[in-house]
């Protein structure tokens, strides 16, 4: 029975022709699905007529990280990055933190990819600043006659 060692990329269907998956996989004790390990020779029942001497290698993902603004926080943070609110259990799991936890200015955060259906929100705040930016915790409330309400603050005569 002809051996093959397994390269980068390399699938159980790469290996032998396709009506042999299943003899290939119950031969070497593994599932027709599971990824291969580079190095391991494997026995298959026929030889594929595919070309098995190049490895396929994935192209490099650019890890997406962002650097945290003074005042931001992590809904803003995941709505700047993500689009999405409900995304932020995901977005602190990766940086180890809780969701609660102060975001420290400077930070470089490791952020996951934004989803199509969310990219057109992330495109409208690229270039937005976070609202908690202008803000802080213990900053008076602002005043003067842009935040005055009518009949509550003041009164019109």
């Amino acid at each position: 029975m002809p051996s093959i060692n397994i390269l980068y990329g390399h699938e159980l269907s790469d290996l032998c022709d396709e009506d042999k998956i299943f003899e290939a996989a119950d031969l070497n004790g593994i599932g027709i699905t599971d990824v291969l390990i580079p190095g391991v020779t494997l026995s298959v029942p026929t030889v594929s007529k595919k070309d098995l001497t190049r490895e396929t290698v994935k192209p490099r993902v650019k890890p997406n990280t962002v650097v945290a603004v003074p005042g931001q926080t992590w809904i803003d943070l995941v709505l700047q990055q993500l689009g999405d609110e409900e995304r932020i259990f995901e977005l602190c799991d990766d940086n180890d933190v809780g969701i609660t936890d102060d975001l420290i200015a400077g930070t470089v955060i490791n952020s996951p990819m934004v989803t199509i259906e969310k990219s057109g929100i992330v495109k409208a705040l690229t270039l937005r600043k976070p609202a908690s930016m202008f803000f802080g915790i213990d900053d008076p409330a602002p005043e003067g006659i842009e935040y005055w309400a009518i009949e509550l603050d003041f009164e019109v005569s």
